[in-house]
């Protein structure tokens, strides 16, 4: 690993330790419902719920340059779609995301 990314990922720790309560207020949505559907359509995209998988280049925070560093390490590719998180009742935010070796879609 490179000193830059060895410097984010614990950028990335810090940041998530520290943040518990940010990161538990807006979350996966529970299922896929119609406003999920209609707003993934939206985006251009189909909602999927994927698996989060611990890796050793995985970054909480910055998602493209772990993906980034993983496709350098490890091979495959890269593929931007969205998060899509949800504060029950109140609003969904579409985040730009990049996942490791998938098709485009909207990543619950």
């Amino acid at each position: 690993m490179d000193p830059s990314f060895t410097r984010k990922k614990q950028m990335s720790e810090e940041h998530f330790a520290a943040q518990p309560e940010e990161v538990g207020r807006e979350t996966t949505p529970k299922a896929i419902t119609q406003d999920v559907i209609t707003f993934s359509h939206m985006l251009g995209s189909e909602p999927e719920f994927v698996p989060v998988r611990s890796d050793a280049y995985g970054l909480f925070g910055w998602c493209s340059d772990g993906v980034e560093e993983k496709v350098r390490h490890d091979g495959g590719g890269i593929v931007y779609g969205w998060t899509i998180w949800e504060w029950t009742e109140v609003l969904l935010t579409g985040l730009n995301s990049t996942q490791f070796g998938r098709t485009k879609m909207a990543i619950l």
